[in-house]
C-alpha cells in the first residue's frame, strides 16, 4: 500500500512541473521535493485506519522513497538501513519504472539495459542488497552492456520528467582500465581517467 500511494503528494504539485519535460528550475524542484512529507501528511490526515495495514509504515514509505542509499537524497537525508525497508523497495521499483514505461517525453529502455544502468547507481541512490534481489529474479536475463560507458548522474530524480534520459559519460579510474583492459573503454573511444585519456585497445 505504501508503494501504491507513494506519490500521493503530487495532488499538490501544479500539473505545468508534473509535466514538464525540461530541466526543471531550482525553484519548481524545491516544490516537487515537497510531495513526500504532504503525502505522508495526507495519509496522517485522512486515514485512520486500513485493515490489517500499518499506517506509520505506509507514511514513512510515502515520506522516505526519496531517500538514497548514501545519504543524498530528500526529505531527510536518511541513509542506509535508517530508511524504511519498503521505502528503500518502493525507491528501487520508482528508478526502475522511471526508465522502462513509455511516457510521453522519452523513450524507454529494455530490461537488462535498464538493470546495466541502474547497478551505477547501486551504494549511491540504491540499496546493494535490494539491488540484488532484483537482479536474481531476472538472472534467465542476458545484460548485454548496452549501457556500457553510460549512467544516470547522481540527483537523476525518477520524479522528474525527461525529453530525454540525462546520460552521462561513467568515469572510469586509471586501475579499472589497467584491470579490465579494452573492456573499459568507452563507446565514445576514450576513457575518462580523472585526467588522464587514455585510447582504448582495438579490438581484434
Amino acid at each position: 500500500m505504501g508503494g501504491l500511494l507513494h506519490d500521493l503528494g503530487k495532488i499538490n504539485i501544479p500539473t505545468h512541473i508534473i509535466n514538464n519535460p525540461g530541466k526543471l528550475s531550482d525553484d519548481d524542484f524545491a516544490i516537487i521535493k515537497t510531495h513526500p512529507e504532504v503525502g505522508k501528511n495526507l495519509v496522517a490526515t485522512q486515514v485512520k485506519t486500513l485493515a490489517g495495514l500499518d499506517i506509520e509504515i505506509i507514511k514513512r514509505v510515502i515520506s522516505e522513497h526519496h531517500e538514497n542509499y548514501n545519504g543524498t537524497g530528500y526529505p531527510g537525508n536518511k541513509s542506509g538501513k535508517d530508511i524504511h525497508v519498503f521505502a528503500r523497495i518502493t525507491a528501487m521499483a520508482d528508478f526502475f519504472d522511471a526508465i522502462t514505461t513509455k511516457r510521453s517525453y522519452h523513450k524507454v529502455l529494455s530490461t537488462d539495459e535498464a538493470l546495466a544502468l541502474m547497478e551505477k547507481s547501486v551504494g549511491k541512490k540504491l540499496d546493494p542488497d535490494i539491488f540484488e534481489v532484483l537482479t536474481k529474479n531476472v538472472k534467465k536475463m542476458v545484460l548485454k552492456g548496452q549501457m556500457r560507458g553510460t549512467e544516470l548522474p547522481d540527483d537523476f530524480d525518477p520524479c522528474q520528467p525527461h525529453s530525454e534520459l540525462p546520460f552521462v559519460r561513467c568515469k572510469i579510474h586509471k586501475q579499472d582500465v589497467d584491470l579490465f583492459g579494452k573492456d573499459a573503454k568507452t563507446e565514445y573511444g576514450k576513457v575518462n581517467t580523472g585526467g588522464t585519456d587514455i585510447k582504448p585497445k582495438k579490438e581484434v
